[in-house]
């Protein structure tokens, strides 16, 4: 049986991947596409996909005990969708290098990831 350290590698691995999935995607919309919402009323892919990466920094934010300065979970971190890409690829690399937090420890001693 995997631990949860190798659950959470081969989790966050595969987010990548589907991350990167999605960027190649939707990197063949047109921008009249990409930033109109999906149906009326809706919000636009780059309002989702901003979105999205706000939860997982605050997850991330979560997990290694700091605090983020974040209005809203649909706040908009890139007005263009480049900066959103390479921001979302930033983060997924952090999501797939874990960092110990040196002042957290399991039952047994060992460092919390």
């Amino acid at each position: 049986m995997a631990s949860l350290r190798e659950y959470l590698c081969a989790y966050t691995e595969y987010n990548q991947w589907a991350n990167e999935q999605l960027i190649d995607s939707i990197g063949r919309l047109p921008d009249e596409e990409y930033y109109r919402p999906v149906v009326p009323k809706s919000r636009a892919i780059h309002e989702l996909l901003n979105h999205v990466l706000v939860m997982d920094k605050l997850w991330l934010a979560e997990n290694r005990g700091i605090e983020l300065e974040l209005t809203s979970g649909m706040q908009i971190l890139h007005e263009q969708r480049d900066g959103l890409t390479a921001d979302r690829r930033a983060t997924d690399q952090e999501l797939v290098e874990p960092r110990v937090r040196p002042h957290r420890q399991g039952s047994r001693g060992d460092p919390v990831l």
